[in-house]
Formats: structure tokens, sequence, C-alpha cells
């Protein structure tokens, strides 16, 4: 997975909601608690509402069927095998665009 991609991902992660309302919202409280600690204004740390529909929804799909292992390695700048089944899925939500 090229740092493209994974830069794609966080980028992506970090509009998603924070409340338990729909899959983006679970989404986000999902990549909140396999980091968990004090988190920066904005990005995961928003409560801004969002649409979940289209691309959103795919890659929130993605995280939400993905472990702490995997959303960890993902989002380490160096991911390896761990997350590669995450990493797929979310570029395949960059194709169905």
């Amino acid at each position: 997975m090229s740092r493209v991609n994974l830069v794609f991902m966080m980028i992506a992660v970090s509009f998603l909601p924070t409340c338990n309302e729909n899959e983006c919202e679970a989404a986000r409280q999902r990549v909140r608690d396999c980091f968990p600690g004090p988190c920066e204004e904005g990005g995961l740390c928003s409560n801004e509402p969002i649409d979940c529909s289209g691309h959103r929804q795919c890659v929130s799909d993605c995280i939400n069927d993905a472990d702490c292992v995997e959303i960890r390695d993902g989002f380490s700048g160096e991911a390896t095998g761990k997350s590669k089944l995450l990493l797929t899925c979310i570029e395949k939500c960059g194709m169905s665009r």
C-alpha cells in the first residue's frame, strides 16, 4: 500500500462523524477507540455531523469490519500485511466512486 493511499485513508476517516448513529459515526468511534488518549481539535475529535453515504459509507464499512490491529497498522505510515484486507477494502471504495 502506497503512502498516498494511507494519506487518503486518514483523510477519509477524518471526515467521519463521532457518534454511533450510523456507519460513519461508528467507524469514527472505532478509530478513536483504537488510538486512545487525547486528540487534536477537528478530525477524529470533531462533533460535526456529516452525510454518511457513497464513498464515506464504503470506507466506514471497511473500518467497522476491521480490528484495532488492522486499523493501527493501516495508520502507521508503513503498513504491513496486518492491514492488507482493510486497505484493499478502502482502495475498492475509491475505485467505485
